[in-house]
């Protein structure tokens, strides 16, 4: 599809997903496989709500850590 016949918008989300397919392949085949998953129903089998329990696990874990060792290092006697 010639990219001259979109909007400069869409134009360049067309360039920014063409360079990130490049950069990141299987980035990018992770991504879709995902989206595809969910978007088919996949969520609601039991493997989907067992990889969301471990994703939230994992994704918590990741964004508590910074914090409480923010909070330790801050009442931590000198």
């Amino acid at each position: 599809m010639p990219t001259s016949l979109l909007s400069p918008e869409v134009q360049e989300l067309y360039e920014r997903a063409l360079l990130q397919m490049q950069e990141h392949p299987y980035r990018t085949m992770a991504a879709s496989a995902g989206l595809g998953f969910v978007l088919s129903g996949g969520l609601l089998s039991g493997t989907g709500k067992s990889a969301l329990r471990m994703a939230l696990r994992l994704g918590l874990a990741d964004a508590i850590n910074p914090m409480l060792r923010d909070f330790l290092d801050r009442t931590r006697p000198a």
